[in-house]
């Protein structure tokens, strides 16, 4: 009996023995596993690039990554509070912080400075993550990032931005005080060239002229090509939306840069597409700055031949292509045009002066406008500089329903050398209806005259006067046919058609619609007026002008340019003199006003006007060399009609002069 108990005692210990070793192996696995998950995760606290801390809810510190070492200086955190490393408002953000995350149970963000080991502060950016066991809190995760050198570095980087821009300030204020200081004195030159072209003189005399005037002009391209550089590379650039007549300023800028061309014996011709919209929306000024940039190039590097502006429409708006007969580009090269300071064509560009700055304008100021520029171009054959621009259509008409188109029994006939001149006068007539003939040589011209006559027979002056034509003037006098004579402006000084042989007679270039009321009035009516070569007669403005100015050179510029349209003229070297003539109730119809003068200056002085009611209605226009956007707006702001910069010109003083007084008679009017 004894035996059997002894043996069941020894089977439950045996049985209790296995089970206490399969439980011992179950424990040492899950501590494995547990340690192995431990080790994991103390290596990705290793790993974060912060600091990792784990917290009970009440603060207490659990455990903490090793990359906390640094910031301890040997000092065993675990069972300590965080509250223990932090004060201030360090330890109301970690308080405030905790509390909200056991309350919502989400993360919770928060920033604090605390010091490090030695002392020194740093600054943490703490993401407190609230860890979940049946939906209590059991504890907390602290992932914490050192900013304290991001913290340097954007500090660092503030004080380099506000030094930028303190340079970047001050060369604004060295490039407008070079302006002025540029503009004043070429001021005076510009004017007096101006003046002296008034007087008679001798054709060497006028040669010497005009070089100094194309210098003149050179020197302010220049300045201006600096500021606008200047002003894209800041972001300055201010763009207007104006409703504009787009074939005008087409012509406008044709004819500014006719004389250039003319001076190298280039033909230079404006075409305009039937479908393009007469009034388009868009900053006149800067599609007017582009096409003299790019014509300007077009005549610098062209010797002999032509240079064409043609203006159409586009899928993004309106086209502008300028192509010339010049010296051509390879296409290799051509990418770099565009390029700031970039002369593709070396030593020719260098002779030929400029800053390589244009194109890098124009570049900038299509793509500030939304557009696009391009270029093709062939070696000694020529090139075609295009833009594209969103110029938005305003209404109205399209370019060929602003022509009648009536003439379908009458013919033209246009005889000259240069073939642009030739196309321009024939697209004009079919435009009108009529059938077109065109010759690029005399004799055949004569040859055909012996055989038959058109209604309107077109000639260069050059043909008119060739030692054939005069020899054979029975050929185009006393017939029905109408004869006009077209000339370039460099060969027209000084002589006018002879009234017995030629009915209509322009300078180029002229505006298409111009050209075919000259065309219309031919076949209408008798002999209508000649076109003056080159025009002589300015309309008159008969108003009395107050003109302050202290600088005595450029006030009498202004008085003479005034003086020639027809105005009277006081004048006042001051602000106080200026306000002291107004205050004899000796009240003119327009003051222009420069801005610097000693004692009171053009802005004071019109503010002072503007505030008296007295001098309601007589408009300031403000002249000055201040140029920026930004010196311009503050004379408008202190009650000025419009601005004239410096060096002024006689057609911008009379547009501005005339546009303003029409203003202000509609207003009289409607009072």
């Amino acid at each position: 009996m004894s035996w059997y108990w002894l043996i069941l005692l020894i089977v439950v210990f045996l049985v209790l023995l296995g089970l206490v070793s399969a439980i011992a192996i179950q424990l040492r696995q899950e501590l494995e596993s547990r340690n192995s998950e431990h080790l994991r995760l103390r290596t990705l606290w290793n790993q974060f690039p912060g600091i990792v801390t784990e917290i009970r809810p009440d603060g207490t510190i659990i455990g903490i990554g090793e990359s906390a070492a640094p910031y301890l200086n040997g000092r065993v955190p675990e069972g300590n509070n965080v509250c223990d490393y932090l004060a201030g408002e360090a330890k109301t953000a970690f308080t405030g912080a905790l509390a909200r995350a056991l309350e919502t149970r989400e993360p919770q963000m928060y920033e604090v400075i605390a010091p490090d080991g030695n002392g020194n502060p740093c600054s943490f950016t703490n993401r407190l993550l609230p860890v979940l066991a049946d939906q209590r809190v059991t504890s907390l995760l602290i992932l914490s990032l050192d900013r304290t050198e991001m913290h340097k570095v954007e500090a660092e980087l503030t004080l380099q931005k506000t030094a930028a821009e303190g340079a970047s300030a001050a060369k604004s204020r060295f490039l407008a005080s070079m302006s002025h200081e540029i503009r004043n004195p070429l001021n005076s030159v510009a004017g007096m060239v101006t003046l002296l072209g008034a007087t008679s003189l001798e054709p060497r005399q006028r040669q010497y002229l005009n070089t100094l005037q194309q210098a003149a002009d050179h020197l302010l391209g220049i300045v201006n090509d600096v500021l606008d550089l200047s002003r894209i590379e800041a972001g300055k650039l201010e763009l207007s939306e104006e409703e504009f007549d787009l074939p005008d300023l087409a012509q406008h800028v044709t004819s500014m840069m006719h004389h250039q061309a003319s001076e190298k014996r280039l033909a230079m011709q404006l075409f305009i597409a039937d479908d393009t919209p007469v009034q388009v929306w868009g900053d006149a000024l800067r599609v007017r700055q582009i096409l003299m940039n790019l014509l300007s190039n077009a005549v610098k590097f062209t010797e002999q031949g032509h240079v064409i502006l043609k203006v159409s429409c586009s899928e993004t708006g309106i086209r502008f292509a300028v192509e010339d007969t010049g010296i051509g580009i390879e296409s290799e090269r051509a990418r770099s045009l565009f390029e700031e300071y970039g002369t593709v064509h070396g030593k020719i560009s260098l002779d030929q002066g400029g800053t390589g700055l244009g194109l890098n304008i124009c570049k900038r100021l299509t793509e500030a406008m939304g557009g696009y520029i391009g270029v093709l171009s062939t070696p000694e054959v020529g090139s075609c500089f295009w833009v594209d621009l969103p110029l938005r259509r305003a209404g109205g008409l399209l370019f060929s329903e602003s022509m009648p188109q009536e003439y379908h029994q009458n013919t033209l006939w246009v005889a000259d050398s240069f073939a642009v001149n030739r196309t321009l006068v024939a697209a004009v007539a079919r435009r009108l209806g009529m059938s077109v003939r065109g010759f690029d040589r005399l004799r055949d011209l004569l040859n055909a005259l012996e055989n038959d006559k058109p209604d309107i027979l077109v000639m260069s002056r050059r043909f008119f006067l060739a030692p054939d034509t005069q020899a054979h003037t029975g050929l185009i006098s006393g017939t029905a046919m109408k004869v006009a004579v077209s000339c370039d402006e460099t060969f027209s000084e000084d002589w006018r058609a002879p009234a017995d042989l030629v009915h209509e007679s322009w300078s180029w270039p002229l505006d298409q619609r111009e050209l075919s009321l000259i065309l219309t009035r031919l076949l209408e009516g008798p002999s209508g007026e000649q076109t003056d070569l080159p025009p002589t007669d300015t309309p008159q403005l008969t108003l009395n002008v107050l003109v302050t100015e202290d600088d005595p050179v450029n006030l009498k510029i202004a008085e003479h340019f005034l003086r020639n349209i027809g105005c009277e003229v006081m004048t006042a070297v001051s602000g106080e003199e200026a306000l002291a003539r107004l205050a004899e109730n000796n009240l003119p119809d327009l003051i222009i006003m420069d801005r610097h003068m000693p004692g009171i200056d053009g802005l004071e002085t019109t503010r002072r006007i503007r505030a008296d009611s007295r001098y309601d209605g007589i408009p300031v226009i403000a002249l000055s060399a201040d140029v920026m956007p930004e010196q311009q707006a503050e004379f408008i702001a202190a009650g000025a009609a419009g601005a004239l910069s410096k060096p002024l010109r006689p057609e911008e003083l009379r547009d501005l002069i005339a546009r303003h007084v029409e203003v202000t008679e509609a207003r009289s009017r409607k009072v």
